[in-house]
């Protein structure tokens, strides 16, 4: 059965911790509502950082637009069924969610660390933002929203480029 979300989904996956970054989430949401972006960002994973998410949460008063939606065995569908995915990870290894994202069509917003830079161009297969904080992602997060004919072009250079998970795993690899 497919997935419903609200308009202006925008979806995170991943274990909830500091390197994950989705603690800087709820600070993020707070900018876009303030500048009337109306938002909604769900969380698809558990972890450590769930109180501290959820102390921020309730901080920034974005309740009703951040959406903690627990682990699954299957975050495919609501990867597919966002309008924007972002990663706004502090560290990773490699970026398997953002190449998930480029399987399944769906642009992704990253913060500019090396794993990220590795698979994503701005503008082209993705957007990186401009650092690593809740400001940035704001700004990030805005500026493909704003711009429809941005995203429409990102999503046909995922096309094109058919990334698939053969791709995928040869580039985790190497």
């Amino acid at each position: 059965m497919p997935i419903t979300l609200k308009r202006n989904a925008i979806v995170t996956v991943g274990r909830l911790s500091y390197e994950k970054g989705q603690d800087m989430i709820p600070a993020t949401v707070r900018m876009l509502l303030d500048a009337g972006y109306e938002v909604y960002w769900y969380l698809v994973g558990e972890g450590t950082a769930r109180k501290e998410i959820c102390s921020e949460i309730e901080r920034y008063n974005v309740g009703d637009n951040v959406i903690l939606l627990g682990e699954t065995d299957n975050p495919f569908p609501y990867m597919r069924a966002c309008d924007l995915y972002v990663q706004p990870s502090r560290t990773e290894g490699w970026g398997l969610t953002v190449q998930e994202c480029k399987v399944v069509g769906t642009p992704s917003v990253v913060t500019p660390i090396p794993a990220f830079l590795e698979q994503i161009r701005d503008k082209d297969n993705g957007v990186v933002a401009d650092s690593v904080s809740a400001e940035a992602l704001f700004r990030a997060v805005g500026f493909a929203l704003d711009n429809i004919s941005l995203l429409s072009h990102i999503e046909s250079n995922l096309k094109k480029n058919n990334y698939d998970s053969k791709y995928g795993v040869i580039q985790f690899y190497h």
